[in-house]
């Protein structure tokens, strides 16, 4: 079997690695491809489901043409892709030994389920069983086995490939809303706590969450902190934009509640705190004054003094309708806007952000093609009637943004 330059198979795999409980799958890839495992097949590998090999082999037993969609069209947002295989002819059993550029692993996703009080415009049911719910798709059922086998896989790999290797290891607990799993996110801390315990490698326990929970969970959250002092602690809170628009962007928020706890938690000071924005077609419009609020907020509590605040992005790239690409070019001016505060800011980090943020702004206009407008005009008008929303009165900008001659 011959395979005709497999630009699609990157030799270099991710340093990160996801564990997707919704979906059943394990991925090591700069994409965040994964592939389906079961229970017997973690059970069997332990944290050798997790290496380069493994995950090579798997994309070998598909066929060439689903494996070329997977990978094709690695962009700016994948910074570890290396296509050095593309200019070459390979025969397939050269996979099987092919050397494979090493990677340490520093960061695991684990997706616990997709249990969610949410249903965000750019997301689906695979991640928020609200979305579920206005889909009338059955309920989602939790797999505790599968949880359970791929975290020990996981404690396995990183007995054998993290410990006193890396510097450190992130395990960036998602959802859904990871708080309302709170029995298995405490589990899962206190197993990888015990793991780490005589090791040179400092643990990180990072999570995502929208804040739109009850006290109760909040102060579960802070006392499970005091319980681990030598793990350092990250809450990644999901926000795109300031008050009503935010809301409206994520059904199913409140915005004075998110306010209330993310105060709560900051006046802890035993967490680092950063806003996790997913850029998308709405969040660009008011970007200076969302960056202006959430710095000035850090700097009541002295967060960026002390380096434990910052803001981190997510690209909206799917579905194609929420992408910031499809907006007129003159939504460019806020980008702009933006990048003159952040010049105002002294801080190393700042340049990273402006990067991206030059990216953001390189990629405004290049898909306003009348197709994809089209269907995004209908995209809006079909996911407000699910939610008895009008989305062009709550934003009015949407006429424009949908419209190809303006």
């Amino acid at each position: 079997m011959i395979i005709l330059n497999p630009k699609h198979l990157c030799s270099s795999m991710a340093s990160t690695i996801k564990i997707n409980q919704s979906k059943k799958e394990i991925t090591r890839c700069v994409r965040q491809t994964g592939i389906k495992y079961t229970v017997d097949d973690l059970k069997i590998a332990k944290g050798d489901i997790f290496l380069n090999q493994t995950l090579h082999k798997e994309f070998m037993k598909m066929k060439s043409n689903e494996r070329s969609k997977y990978c094709f069209g690695c962009n700016f947002s994948y910074q570890d892709s290396v296509n050095r295989w593309k200019n070459k002819t390979w025969d397939a059993k050269e996979f099987e030994t092919l050397e494979l550029k090493k990677q340490v692993v520093t960061w695991c996703d684990f997706i616990l389920s997709p249990i969610c009080n949410m249903a965000c415009m750019y997301c689906d049911s695979s991640y928020s069983s609200t979305w579920k719910a206005l889909n009338g798709e059955p309920n989602y059922i939790v797999d505790q086995e599968w949880n359970n086998a791929a975290l020990d896989s996981l404690i396995d790999f990183i007995r054998r490939y993290v410990l006193d290797i890396s510097k450190s290891f992130t395990v960036n607990i998602l959802g859904g809303e990871p708080m309302f799993l709170w029995k298995d996110t405490k589990h899962l801390v206190s197993c990888l706590a015990k793991v780490f315990e005589d090791s040179k490698t400092q643990l990180i326990i990072s999570m995502a969450t929208n804040l739109n929970v009850s006290d109760k969970f909040i102060q579960e959250y802070i006392d499970l902190v005091k319980s681990y002092p030598n793990i350092e602690f990250q809450v990644k809170a999901s926000l795109d934009a300031l008050g009503e628009r935010a809301e409206n962007i994520r059904t199913g928020l409140d915005y004075d509640l998110f306010l209330k706890n993310i105060n709560i938690i900051a006046s802890s000071k035993l967490v680092h705190i950063s806003i996790n924005q997913t850029v998308n077609v709405l969040s660009i419009n008011g970007i200076e004054n969302f960056y202006r609020y959430w710095v000035d907020w850090a700097n009541t509590y002295d967060l960026i003094k002390t380096r434990n605040f910052w803001i981190t992005h997510n690209i909206c790239t799917f579905p194609v309708y929420m992408d910031p690409a499809i907006l007129p070019t003159r939504y460019r001016l806020h980008i702009e806007d933006l990048i003159g505060y952040l010049d105002t800011i002294h801080d190393k980090r700042v340049n990273d952000i402006k990067n991206f943020w030059y990216n953001i702004h390189k990629s405004i206009g290049t898909k306003r093609t009348e197709q994809i407008l089209e269907k995004a005009n209908n995209f809006f008008i079909e996911q407000g009637k699910k939610k008895d929303i009008d989305y062009f009165i709550l934003f009015p900008e949407l006429v424009e943004i949908t419209n190809a001659s303006m």
